[in-house]
């Protein structure tokens, strides 16, 4: 069973690496919209190399419950510290603040927050390895896809949680060039 933290943890390093793998449109131009569902929406530049790619439901999310997903990254070229992601969240027209790393954040270099992830007998934690994906700076390039899963969250989420949010992360390279940039909209539900 997974807490609601360390759901968020995973939804957050989703947000800032996950990228491409599944069959979806990736550069889709952005459209005006009423949230009525799950989205996900890489919104990198084609140039940049990191792509990716999200999905979860049930829709709205309501926990305590059970929520499946998938999830896929590409990234085409090596990347060194430091990478700077600026993450911002909304609930409803609501800036969420920056608290504890959680919300609007930003974080000035990733491969230090990299560090912070515990290694096992030397190695990243699964299921980094057997994905593919390095817990280290420098990165290097490499594609993987999570395939469908369900996670059961047991935590109950505070009812002043409940909402629409929106969630767009971007990350940089030291000279200011766009990495990655994803958008994501999801509602949230206490049961």
């Amino acid at each position: 069973m997974a807490s609601l933290k360390t759901m968020t943890l995973a939804l957050a390093a989703v947000f800032l690496g996950m990228a491409l793998a599944a069959p979806v449109h990736l550069h889709q131009k952005p459209v005006s919209r009423v949230l009525t569902s799950f989205s996900f929406q890489d919104c990198a530049a084609p140039s940049a190399p990191m792509h990716g790619n999200l999905s979860l439901s049930p829709d709205p999310i309501v926990l305590p419950g059970n929520i499946t997903g998938y999830a896929g990254i590409v990234l085409s070229s090596n990347l060194s510290s430091p990478l700077k992601a600026t993450v911002e969240m909304k609930k409803g027209i609501i800036k969420v603040p920056c608290v504890d790393n959680f919300g609007s954040c930003t974080y000035d270099d990733l491969c230090s927050f990299l560090e912070k992830i515990p290694l096992k007998n030397g190695t990243c934690p699964d299921p980094m390895p057997a994905m593919g994906i390095p817990c280290r700076c420098p990165l290097t390039p490499f594609s993987a896809f999570m395939p469908e899963r369900t996670f059961h969250v047991s935590e109950s989420l505070p009812g002043i949680l409940d909402g629409d949010y929106d969630i767009s992360a971007e990350i940089t390279d030291g000279s200011g060039n766009q990495v990655a940039c994803v958008k994501l909209s999801l509602a949230l539900k206490s049961a």
